[in-house]
């Protein structure tokens, strides 16, 4: 789930929605590298410093963040696209042994509560 500008992660309606985990997905903005040459870019730069502000605090909600290194990239750098799948390919594995022991603990909690289900 997006929260887009006005909640960048949306990790408390996610557990309104019922979630166990909630896993969050942070892309920092980048920061400019060149000089706006027209209005969009100024906007688009005083919605990122807003939303940097916002993200801390909700970004602590959620139970893992999974941060890709994307920081270098402008947010109109779309012919970067194999870039920045990449790094979110990295951060993901990165962060993958971690997702793999809540499914297991989570699958052994559904087998014994089966098992107790089941026993009487």
């Amino acid at each position: 789930m997006n929260g887009a500008k006005s909640t960048g992660v949306p990790a408390t309606l996610a557990r309104q929605l019922i979630a166990a985990d909630v896993i969050a997905v942070h892309l920092p903005h980048s920061g400019r590298r060149t000089p706006p040459n027209n209005l969009l870019p100024v906007v688009s730069c005083c919605f990122q410093i807003l939303e940097s502000g916002c993200d801390n605090s909700l970004r602590g909600k959620a139970d893992l963040v999974i941060a890709p290194k994307v920081g270098g990239l402008e947010w109109n750098a779309l012919g970067r696209g194999p870039e920045m799948i990449e790094a979110s390919e990295a951060a993901a594995l990165d962060c993958l042994a971690e997702i793999q022991e809540w499914l297991a603990a989570r699958s052994a909690a559904a087998t014994h509560c089966f098992k107790l289900m089941w026993s009487f």
